[in-house]
C-alpha cells in the first residue's frame, strides 16, 4: 500500500503546471493517504482477530469414568461429578414420594448396578419382583421390574453433540460401565398408593440377582457442569452482524460450551486476557452452560475404589489419524499403544477377512449412537481379523479393553469392520 502512495507522489511531480500538482495533492494524494489509513486499521482489527482465533483451544479433553459410592465421590469431588445429578440426589435424599415416582419419574424407583450375563439380561423379560412400601409400620404390597437405563447412553451422546458443536474432535468415552446400570420400575400398585408421602421404606428383593445388585452407586466422570453469565457485544461488518459474547468463567480448564437457548454458534476462543469468546450469528442469552474437563491425574486413594478408572487418555495424541489406511502391524501397534490403558498389550497377526469358523470376542459398540449422514455400506466395509496378546489379562478386563480399541478404530478409520479373536476358549 505505501509502495503505492509513493508511486502517486512521484507521477504528481512529473505535472509541468504548478496548479495541477496542487489540485491532484489535495484532493486524489489527500484522499488516497485517507483510504490507505482506513485500510492498514481494518488490517490491523483483522490481524487481531485471527491472533485472538488462534488461541481457540486445541487440547485433547480426555475423559475418565468409573462407579462410586457417595463417600468415595466425597473424597474426589473435585475431580468426579455424577453423570446425572438427578440419580446422586435420589441416592443421598432420605424419603420417597410415590406420587413423584409415579408422575414425575416414570415409574422409577431406584437406579442399580449390576454386571449380568447374556442369559440373565434376557430372563429378565416379563418378569416381575416382589416389593412392598412401608410407612408407620404399614406394609403395602407392589410389584416391580427391571430395564435396562438409558439416561446414561443419552447423557453421552449429548456430549458427543456438544463436541460438534464446539467444533472439537471427538474421541471415544471408555464407557463400559454405563451398559451395567438398571432401573427398577414401579410396576403394580394400588391406585390409593399415589398419595402416600415421606415412605420410611420401599424394599424389593430381586430374587438370584440380589446379590449382584449395588444400590447405592452411580456413574461419575471427570466432567463439571455449570451456569455462568456474558455480556454481549455487537460487532457489525459489511455483510453481517456477529454477535460476541464474553463468558464470566476465568478457569484455566479445558470447556465446551452450550447455549441455553440451543441456538448454533461458530467460534469458541480464549483472548489475549484468557477471557472465553464466543461468536454467533444470533442473538444468544446471556446465561451459558459450561462443561468444564478436570484433571484426574491426582486422585484420591484411586487404589481403595471399588471400581476401576477407565479413561481415553493418550500418550501420543498425533497417532490416532496419522494415516487414513492402516496397512501394517505396526501401525495398528502404534495405534494401540498412544493409549494409556493398552499398556503391554500387542497385536499378535492381522488378516484382512472375517473367517466364519473362528470365535470373537463379543464387544460392547461404543459409538452405537452416533448416526452420521452418510457412511459406507456395511457390505462395502473390509472384514479384519485381529489377534491380540492379552499378557493373562482376565477375560471380563480385557472385553472392556478391547471394547474400546475397537470402537475408537471404527470411528478413526470407518472403513474397517474389527473383530478381535477369542482366545480364551477352551
Amino acid at each position: 500500500m505505501k509502495d503505492t502512495t509513493d508511486i502517486i507522489k512521484r507521477q504528481i511531480l512529473e505535472f509541468e503546471s504548478e496548479a495541477l500538482q496542487k489540485f491532484f495533492k489535495e484532493n486524489i494524494l489527500e484522499s488516497f493517504e485517507e483510504i490507505e489509513k482506513y485500510l492498514e486499521q481494518r488490517i490491523n482489527i483483522i490481524e487481531k482477530k485471527v491472533e485472538e482465533t488462534l488461541n481457540t483451544e486445541k487440547k485433547k479433553l480426555d475423559i475418565c469414568m468409573t462407579v462410586m459410592s457417595e463417600e468415595e465421590y466425597r473424597l474426589n469431588d473435585g475431580v468426579f461429578s455424577p453423570v446425572d445429578m438427578v440419580d446422586f440426589s435420589d441416592k443421598t435424599k432420605k424419603g420417597i414420594n410415590i406420587r413423584n415416582i409415579i408422575t414425575k419419574k416414570n415409574m422409577i424407583v431406584q437406579t442399580v448396578y449390576m454386571e449380568l450375563s447374556d442369559e440373565e439380561i434376557k430372563n429378565l423379560e416379563n418378569r416381575k419382583f416382589n416389593s412392598y412400601i412401608e410407612k408407620n409400620g404399614e406394609k403395602f404390597p407392589v410389584k416391580i421390574r427391571i430395564e435396562k437405563n438409558k439416561k446414561y447412553n443419552e447423557k453421552i451422546q449429548e456430549l458427543y453433540y456438544l463436541f460438534q458443536k464446539n467444533g472439537r474432535e471427538w474421541k471415544t468415552i471408555n464407557s463400559f460401565y454405563n451398559d451395567n446400570f438398571y432401573d427398577i420400575i414401579l410396576d403394580e400398585f394400588e391406585k390409593e398408593y399415589i398419595d402416600l408421602q415421606d415412605i420410611q421404606n420401599f424394599e424389593y428383593d430381586l430374587e438370584e440377582m440380589e446379590i449382584k445388585a449395588k444400590k447405592n452407586v452411580f456413574l461419575v466422570w471427570n466432567i463439571n457442569r455449570i451456569s455462568v453469565q456474558s455480556e454481549d457485544f455487537v460487532q457489525p461488518d459489511e455483510e453481517r452482524i456477529v454477535y460476541k459474547y464474553r463468558l464470566d468463567y476465568n478457569q484455566n480448564r479445558n470447556i465446551l460450551i452450550n447455549s441455553s437457548n440451543n441456538k448454533p454458534f461458530f467460534l469458541v476462543y480464549r483472548d489475549e486476557a484468557e477471557n472465553i469468546n464466543v461468536l454467533s450469528n444470533e442473538k444468544q442469552d446471556l446465561i451459558w452452560e459450561v462443561w468444564e474437563f478436570m484433571d484426574f491425574s491426582n486422585i484420591k486413594y484411586e487404589k481403595e475404589l471399588d471400581f476401576k478408572i477407565y479413561s481415553n487418555a493418550q500418550i501420543n495424541e498425533r497417532i490416532v489419524n496419522l494415516n487414513n489406511k492402516i496397512r501394517t502391524k505396526v501401525e495398528l501397534n502404534r495405534f494401540l499403544n498412544s493409549y494409556r490403558i493398552f499398556e503391554g498389550l500387542k497385536v499378535d497377526k492381522i488378516y484382512p477377512e472375517i473367517f466364519n469358523e473362528t470365535k470373537y470376542l463379543k464387544l460392547k459398540k461404543l459409538n452405537e449412537f452416533i448416526k452420521f449422514d452418510f457412511d459406507l455400506d456395511e457390505r462395502l466395509k473390509q472384514g479384519v481379523t485381529l489377534k491380540i496378546k492379552n499378557n493373562n489379562v482376565p477375560k471380563e478386563e480385557f472385553v472392556k479393553l478391547m471394547s474400546f480399541f475397537v470402537s475408537e478404530l471404527e470411528y478413526s478409520y470407518p472403513q474397517y469392520n474389527f473383530k478381535v479373536v477369542d482366545e480364551y476358549v477352551e
